[in-house]
């Protein structure tokens, strides 16, 4: 691979690839079966201390309610501490940026991460934009492996 010198920042921005459907479907699937397995890793213990219980929905409903705070947790921590990356988008090479290129900040995380956990979100992907992008003006984008070089 050459080398590649970047002049100007905004003509970098607007040469960004953004991610496809199929590849946002990977990122779900293999950030969801990770989330359910830490749910299941960490709720083994719950569910032996409850399986007793005399009120099963409320029971039902508490697990309904771990898993959407697991879910939560899971992307606003992975894409906090990795500026918009989860396992998966590490896998896909992937990663979520404001529409506009500013730096992303925890604000938009938590808000990202919030709009997830509504029920259905997630059928979003039919549609031009997730619900979760649209209502954060975020993106994910493909990285690319460029050498940069600088000169004086």
């Amino acid at each position: 691979m050459g080398n590649t010198l970047i002049i100007d920042e905004e003509e970098a921005f607007k040469n960004v690839t953004i991610a496809n459907k199929g590849i946002r479907l990977i990122n779900f699937t293999i950030d969801y079966l990770l989330i359910i397995a830490i749910f299941i890793m960490s709720s083994s213990f719950y569910q032996f201390l409850y399986i007793q219980s005399d009120f099963l929905f409320l029971e039902s409903l508490n697990l309904i309610l771990i898993f959407k705070l697991f879910y939560f947790l899971y992307y606003f921590i992975f894409e906090t501490l990795s500026n918009g990356k989860t396992p998966a988008k590490f896998i896909t090479q992937t990663r979520a940026m404001r529409e506009n290129g500013e730096d992303t900040r925890i604000s938009d995380f938590i808000k990202r991460s919030l709009f997830r956990i509504i029920p259905f979100e997630a059928f979003t992907i039919f549609g031009t934009q997730l619900f979760h992008d649209s209502k954060v003006g975020m993106i994910v984008i493909k990285e690319r492996k460029t050498h940069t070089t600088f000169y004086n």
